[in-house]
């Protein structure tokens, strides 16, 4: 079933219902649905591939839990931004930048079952580094929980270390931010 733009100017109900028609199509016929929209929100809510196109070329493509964790290219990392922001607010970046002491900021991301262990506050309780969360997300892809947590951690760069080594050990993958 080829749906182009099938809830393209529709109110939020109404975009419901069909979202909820096409998964049962989906389901109970067994028939492949391919959905052509602008509608990010239509895909993280209803698919499980995705393929991004730009200029009439595809320029990624992969499972929606896959392509919206970790986009790589541009024009599908601002698609993504529109559902799962991922960056520290304009106002917390000030507020950073007066910041005197030794710090440094990761950007975390969580996936399935290490989004409900105890990180922060083992970090709290095992390191010797003070935490602030500046920007969190969570949100449900193919039934998978993804977390993005951007977490300022206050303290020297040994410390910091440890902190690596041991998200790295729980398989949390994490990169540094810069401001």
């Amino acid at each position: 079933l080829l749906c182009d733009e099938a809830t393209s100017a529709l109110d939020p109900d109404t975009t419901e219902s069909i979202l909820q028609l096409l998964e049962r199509v989906n389901r109970e016929l067994g028939v492949t649905v391919v959905i052509v929209t602008h509608e990010i929100d239509v895909i993280q809510k209803i698919c499980n591939r995705v393929v991004v196109m730009e200029h009439g070329k595809l320029i990624e493509s992969g499972s929606v839990l896959e392509v919206f964790s970790k986009p790589k290219h541009e024009t599908t990392k601002r698609f993504v931004r529109t559902v799962i922001p991922n960056e520290i607010p304009s106002t917390v970046k000030h507020t950073l930048a007066c910041d005197k002491r030794p710090y440094t900021i990761l950007k975390m991301h969580f996936l399935g079952n290490n989004t409900t262990d105890n990180v922060l506050y083992h970090i709290n309780k095992t390191y010797d580094l003070e935490t602030s969360v500046l920007f969190a997300t969570v949100t449900e892809l193919e039934h998978t929980v993804l977390g993005i947590f951007i977490v300022q951690f206050i303290g020297d760069d040994l410390e910091v270390g440890k902190v690596k080594e041991y998200l790295v050990a729980q398989g949390i993958e994490w990169q540094e931010v810069t401001l």
